[in-house]
């Protein structure tokens, strides 16, 4: 059994990949305070913290690309 299928019969949620502060801001073509000012206003409504860093789901800079 593949891990999909697993996840899929225990009805376990898909973790979204995540990107750091600097990598949204390389994919946005922003700099790094302008990432970190969205974070703080809550304009990235999927901003986690993990530790002392910011993870922001891929999803939302690919929206946000588009």
């Amino acid at each position: 059994m593949t891990s999909t299928e697993f996840d899929a019969r225990n009805t376990l949620d898909v973790v979204p990949n995540f990107l750091s502060v600097t990598q949204v801001a390389d994919e946005l073509g922003q700099p790094r305070q302008a990432v970190l000012n969205a974070i703080n206003s809550g304009r990235f409504t999927t901003a986690t913290r993990v530790g002392e860093s910011w993870a922001i789901a891929q999803s939302e800079v690919e929206r946000r690309k588009a």
